[in-house]
């Protein structure tokens, strides 16, 4: 009986645990319907009461981020470079849509090189004007690059850039 005392091997004992991690993320869901972007969803409050929600686009590896009513784009490590270098210093537009299916108007987020990311408020844009804060109820954020257009730029002309979804029930 010696043999049941003996601890398994360190390289088993790893083995059990990736296979026990994969197990358990097969079972909270993963198909193919599901939207890729779930698990990087987070919603955070603060302890003055401000709510955070984030997530991640798989694709872009741009973390889209609502704090109250202002929103938030910023590069992650996993942005591609040629995104970086097309998008940065550039204002994008945001799209965003709710929980109840309004779409509220377009957004220009804007770079702010100090925090090397883009930002914008609705409250100071009107483009939100429901007594709820914005993070309370967004559904879906869609990212539009800006476009030179007239001496400025369009944020409503770009081409999509990435959709960050936040609720998806």
């Amino acid at each position: 009986m010696a043999f049941l005392r003996r601890r398994p091997p360190l390289p088993l004992r790893r083995a059990l645990v990736v296979a026990g991690a994969i197990a358990l993320t097969g079972c909270a869901g993963g198909g193919a319907d599901d939207d890729p972007d779930t698990a990087q969803r987070r919603v955070v409050t603060t302890d003055a009461g401000t709510i955070i929600i984030r997530t991640v686009t798989d694709r872009e590896g741009l973390e889209v981020e609502v704090q109250e009513s202002s929103v938030y784009v910023r590069p992650t490590k996993d942005t591609p470079r040629a995104l970086l270098a097309e998008a940065s210093g550039k204002p994008l537009g945001g799209r965003c849509r709710t929980r109840d299916g309004r779409t509220v108007g377009t957004i220009a987020l804007y770079w702010r090189e100090r925090s090397k990311d883009w930002g914008a408020s609705l409250d100071v844009q009107g483009v939100y004007e429901d007594p709820k804060p914005f993070a309370e109820v967004v559904r879906s954020c869609e990212l539009r690059r800006g476009v030179a257009a007239g001496g400025g730029t369009d944020v409503n002309a770009g081409p999509v850039l990435a959709t960050g979804v936040f609720v998806t029930d």
